[in-house]
């Protein structure tokens, strides 16, 4: 059983059975989704069979799978490619959770190469939340703090200060940061439209995303 300081479950959304009759023993797992939660996992686990359990990023899902055991692997990406947010019935798209077929090609890569290639601008950025967007009277976004030299984002015009409020038909919210979209909506070698705003313009500029390794 998880505890934390402050928790909302719903669920749940399926059940894992295994059974082990060489031991003696039959278990039973019930998942549920956390939709708020705070403060530190605590494991009541009388049993010590809980090896780790903790809350982690949709994004992560590649690096923990690909030391699962290949079964694992194949299950766990199987279950989020079948999963519907029970909140309001869409299908996990990749931006709130992760998309499977994102998943199993990031498990792929790591597999294969020892690492991950996400798409990039180029720049480092700060994400603008709804709060500080109404505290300073700025739009919701992801604000340059600086851009790599002879970067797609430096080569397009963009500096540091800039807000990306778009990019494509997508736009920027608490939901959908840019690291997130990203990851799961674009690649390396993409070209896209990126929409920003400076001062009181709103411009667009063209820029060709590039591969890097993501950080922790």
């Amino acid at each position: 059983m998880l505890r934390s300081a402050k928790r909302e479950w719903s669920g749940p959304l399926y059940e894992v059975r295994a059974h082990a009759p060489d031991m003696g023993w039959r278990m039973r797992c019930e998942v549920h989704l956390a939709v708020a939660f705070e403060g530190d996992v605590c494991v009541d686990d009388p049993d010590g069979i809980v090896v780790e359990a903790a809350f982690f990023p949709a994004t992560e899902c590649a690096v923990l799978l690909a030391s699962c055991a290949c079964e694992a692997q194949s299950d766990l990406i199987k279950a989020l490619e079948t999963r519907t947010d029970t909140i309001t019935g869409d299908r996990w798209n990749g931006f709130d959770y992760a998309n499977a077929a994102d998943v199993q090609d990031d498990v792929q890569q790591i597999l294969q190469t020892g690492q991950v290639t996400v798409a990039s601008i180029g720049a480092q950025t700060v994400d603008i939340t709804p709060e500080m967007a109404t505290l300073n009277s700025l739009p919701e976004g992801s604000q340059i703090v600086t851009a790599d030299k002879g970067s797609p984002a430096a080569s397009a015009g963009l500096q540091p200060g800039d807000i990306i409020t778009q990019i494509d038909d997508v736009r920027l919210d608490a939901a959908h940061p840019l690291a997130l979209l990203l990851r799961s909506r674009f690649h390396a070698d993409q070209r896209v439209t990126v929409t920003y705003s400076r001062g009181a313009t709103s411009t667009q500029a063209q820029l060709k995303l590039i591969g890097r390794h993501p950080t922790c």
